[in-house]
């Protein structure tokens, strides 16, 4: 682009049986139990591939006010887990190393 070159970042899957599995954080990491995620964190690293693990700022809140009236399907996707979410994060920051993704670009636009 004329800014500058356009880098995608797409959430990440673990391949398993042909099928995959999604990896990056959100929902996701709040449903898994952590052991999975940690399993599933080591089967991409494995395969050489960084994982895009995100967490929006409030999934960590398990005290936000509660939206009356959402249909069952949503309130269970917004809501499952988040007592846990943040102890969660402590024990996949004590197991793995993060950084930015900016970093991962610069390394990935070296020589």
């Amino acid at each position: 682009t004329p800014a500058g070159p356009l880098w995608e970042a797409p959430m990440s899957v673990a391949r398993y049986f042909g099928q995959s599995i999604p990896v990056g954080g959100g929902g996701y990491f709040r449903l898994y139990p952590i052991a999975l995620t940690r399993q599933l964190f080591r089967h991409v690293l494995r395969r050489g591939r960084p994982v895009n693990f995100y967490l929006h700022p409030w999934e960590i809140d398990p005290d936000q006010p509660r939206q009356a009236n959402l249909p069952r399907r949503t309130r269970f996707r917004h809501y499952v887990n988040l007592r846990s979410t943040a102890e969660k994060l402590d024990k996949l920051l004590q197991t793995f190393q993060f950084t930015t993704l900016s970093a991962v670009v610069a390394r990935a636009q070296q020589p």
